[in-house]
């Protein structure tokens, strides 16, 4: 587990495990033994779209992470569940960055959108590019061929010396 300089960390168990509980258990130890005084820990128990073979009862999870001041939450993240619930919580809870630049009333929106994909490349590049490709390997295989001469030769030195 790294952590040094984090301002949160997650740790998740499996709901269908019992021993991925008692593990996270260490983690959460092993953290406060060693992590930063003011992290911000939320523990997730994930796949609860396998409730029906639940082995770590809602109810221990819960009270654990209360006595550790933790955030809880289930997640599925096969489906998609809490996830986005589970970041918002944190984000809360993480105390904002010390930055003169910034004026502290100041916010910012990510827009949603992804960057514009890249240029496409033309016909002539693409072959160029497959010419390049082509001589590197001739070259590589030219280097091999070479190498397995030289070690016939001596091999053939080595004997003629014997003999």
């Amino acid at each position: 587990m790294y952590y040094r300089g984090s301002a949160a960390a997650v740790i998740v168990y499996d709901i269908t495990k019992l021993d991925s509980f008692q593990t996270l258990k260490k983690w959460v130890k092993e953290l406060k033994e060693h992590g930063p005084e003011d992290i911000v820990v939320a523990i997730a128990g994930n796949k609860n779209d396998l409730g029906d073979i639940r082995e770590v009862p809602m109810k221990e999870a819960k009270e654990f992470a209360e006595s550790i001041s933790a955030i809880f939450i289930e997640t599925s993240a096969r489906n998609s569940v809490n996830i986005e619930a589970l970041f918002q919580k944190i984000s809360k809870q993480i105390p904002p960055l010390e930055n003169t630049e910034v004026e502290s009333n100041e916010s910012f929106k990510l827009s949603g959108t992804l960057p514009a994909p890249a240029r496409r490349r033309g016909k002539e590049e693409e072959e160029e590019e497959e010419e390049k490709r082509k001589k590197g390997n001739k070259r590589k295989k030219g280097k091999k061929r070479k190498k397995k001469q030289k070690r016939k030769k001596g091999k053939k030195r080595k004997k003629t010396k014997k003999g």
